[in-house]
């Protein structure tokens, strides 16, 4: 399965379009396609951020390839704005809702030809989620706790990445995010799939094929 470098949107400018546009430019001179799009609701996370889908559907224009990442209460209700849009993947917090309801919200997701899945905070039980696990195309599994850029990799983090597995399919699409640089890339970069990094990445635009080789 390919191995994919995602920049985080949290990493480029929210009050000001031109700037937004203006670095987002400078990300694909450098080949960043794969875009993480944070979405926080200040209710789930003590964070906002893209809560109106600001320059999402710029994004899209671009050719970006959009994984959604919800960091927010009412999951349906995003979730409802954004199968209308071409996003590529759409997780949830599996913690936001009960297992029933992210259940259907997943194959809601599905049936627009959206791959779905969860994400799970750092101390969140693997096996309380198992059932959706099982049935997940994606997980996001934090490495940080969420609401916040900039943030220390949580030690052993890739551990869980190698529990979820066990747990789940082949196909399965891992993703790790929070606290991903050219040293912690390394720790998980042989069970993740899918490498969320923000200022990083970003205040280092030129080594972004040099990051990519770390996952050979």
């Amino acid at each position: 399965m390919e191995k994919i470098i995602e920049l985080s949107v949290l990493a480029l400018d929210q009050k000001d379009e031109n700037k937004f546009k203006e670095q987002l430019e400078s990300c694909l001179k450098n080949n960043i396609k794969d875009i993480h799009y944070d979405i926080m609701d200040n209710k789930f996370v003590p964070n906002t951020s893209f809560n109106n889908l600001e320059f999402l559907d710029y994004l899209i224009e671009k050719g970006c390839n959009v994984s959604a990442h919800l960091m927010v209460e009412n999951v349906a209700h995003y979730v409802d704005k954004l199968i209308t849009k071409k996003v590529k993947y759409i997780t949830f917090h599996c913690e936001a809702q009960t297992i029933e309801e992210s259940i259907s919200i997943i194959n809601t997701i599905k049936k627009h030809n959206i791959k779905a899945g969860i994400a799970i905070k750092p101390n969140s039980s693997l096996k309380e989620y198992e059932s959706l696990i099982k049935i997940s195309d994606k997980i996001t599994v934090m490495s940080v706790e969420p609401g916040f850029g900039g943030q220390k990799y949580i030690e052993n983090s890739e551990i869980r990445i190698r529990e979820i597995k066990k747990l789940s399919h082949k196909n399965l699409i891992v993703e790790i995010d929070g606290g991903i640089n050219d040293q912690t890339i390394l720790l998980c970069k042989d069970d993740a799939t899918h490498f969320v990094t923000g200022s990083f990445l970003f205040n280092n635009l030129e080594k972004f094929e040099e990051l990519k080789k770390l996952l050979d």
